[in-house]
């Protein structure tokens, strides 16, 4: 598991695969709660969930978060 925290638009990302390869999320279920999205792959394996607020994080989870493209290839 991977997650990512943007500080400038304040949004995280929970992959569940990783690494993710560009167009791999098929499909966007949004607002599955408020400021929360999920991405499915082509078979309809969850792959990843977005928060777009980031108190819905846990503090665990936010001490490991890293910025996104933090030197890879993260969409």
């Amino acid at each position: 598991m991977r997650v990512t925290y943007d500080p400038e638009t304040k949004a995280a990302y929970i992959y569940l695969k990783y690494p993710l390869s560009w167009g791999e999320a098929a499909r966007t279920v949004p607002d599955v709660a408020p400021g929360v999205n999920l991405d499915f792959d082509a078979d309809g394996h969850l792959i990843g969930i977005e928060l777009l607020s980031p108190n819905r994080l846990h503090p665990d989870l936010m001490a490991i978060a890293v910025k996104p493209g933090n030197g890879d290839k993260t969409p």
